[in-house]
């Protein structure tokens, strides 16, 4: 018999939390998952848990079986769509009318990553067929459901879900408030090596202040990201802010890096609409840092509507001061009420009826 869900999906480091999230919280018979783009694998090993409902599909009686298993169930769920076999699974006729779309980082904003090259192209068709077809869209950000109706015509229910357990992890260090006046910050810039950081522009706004004195340290989370564009920032950095630059190589257990993180940083700095790198944003608003963002940004008009405190880049250069004690509570507030565990599993459970 078959499961009533079925969720598709890639090796990543986050998705076996949301497995075991889904066997503890729900009815684990009524639930399947298909690993698919198996390359993945040897990157992140730990992805995939010994679970009888895990399978791994690498073979032809494998994608037989997933085949049989979306057409037979009551909803299917993609977790991505930005790998070639999982958006042409999800443009079958008979899967897409009862498909779910649950959006990564990577996936709102790849219409524009990989232009010119023809093999995106024509993923790309794929990716525009499917999913204006697509039953619903799972995403934290309002400002995601905005994109895909514009940019491909999505007409679907929109679910303001934050999907994985992963974006819950800071509940276990959410500090007490406590505002104190600094002379000198210590800066973050994003999360990774990776374009939608857009670390230069982030430098060049950085550069006066660094020259006044008022930032000690800039940080650069570079562990992973792409090596060419890994290169170009810490070149980037260096030139504009010398000494100061502080890139950040080495890859830390989550523990080490929440340490790390409440002793290194006070600001962190987020420009761009990419809603990679989300659960970093919520692990700082836990530990009382300052976000800053540009005015623009329609992410920084989500996090907003759930009632945090967003620092306006434009403002911060001329009155450059962290968050109140009554801010970082009003933050800490909005972590309780829309991102908690709690709060998730109200969410999927909405899903699951």
């Amino acid at each position: 018999m078959s499961s009533k869900y079925i969720h598709i999906m890639y090796p990543e480091k986050f998705v076996r939390d949301y497995i075991e999230f889904i066997h503890e919280e729900f009815n684990p018979d009524e639930h399947e998952f298909y690993f698919v783009h198996m390359e993945h694998y040897k990157k992140f090993p730990e992805a995939i848990p010994p679970l009888s409902h895990v399978h791994q599909v690498n073979s032809v009686k494998m994608w037989l079986k997933l085949l049989v298993a979306l057409y037979a169930s009551k909803r299917n769920f993609f977790h991505s769509i930005n790998k070639p076999l999982l958006t042409g699974l999800a443009c079958l006729p008979f899967i897409a009318k009862k498909s779910h779309w649950v959006a990564w980082g990577a996936d709102i904003h790849y219409y524009k990553t990989h232009r010119g090259n023809l093999v995106y192209e024509l993923h790309e068709l794929l990716r525009k067929y499917c999913i204006r077809r697509f039953a619903g869209f799972y995403s934290g950000q309002v400002s995601d459901y905005a994109s895909i109706k514009s940019i491909y015509n999505f007409s679907g229910t929109y679910y303001c879900n934050f999907a994985y357990p992963t974006n819950t992890k800071w509940e276990r260090f959410v500090i007490t408030p406590d505002s104190v006046e600094k002379q000198q910050f210590k800066v973050m810039v994003g999360h990774a090596g990776v374009k939608e950081v857009q670390h230069h522009a982030v430098f060049k706004d950085l550069t006066p202040w660094v020259a006044n004195h008022k930032i000690s340290q800039v940080w650069a989370p570079l562990s992973y990201g792409h090596k060419g564009y890994i290169n170009e920032v810490v070149s980037q950095g260096k030139h504009l802010l010398g000494d100061t630059f502080q890139p950040l190589f080495d890859f830390m257990s989550f523990e080490d890096y929440v340490e790390w993180l409440k002793n290194n940083i006070d600001v962190l700095f987020v420009y761009g609409n990419s809603s990679k790198g989300y659960g970093n944003i919520l692990l700082a608003f836990a530990l009382g840092k300052t976000i800053v963002m540009q005015h623009d940004a329609a992410y920084k008009k989500g996090l907003e509507s759930f009632g945090f405190c967003v620092k306006d880049a434009q403002e911060f250069s001329k009155n450059p001061c962290l968050n109140t004690s009554s801010e970082q509570q009003s933050n800490i507030d909005a972590l309780y009420n829309n991102f908690s565990r709690k709060k998730l599993i109200s969410l999927w459970r909405e899903s699951f009826q």
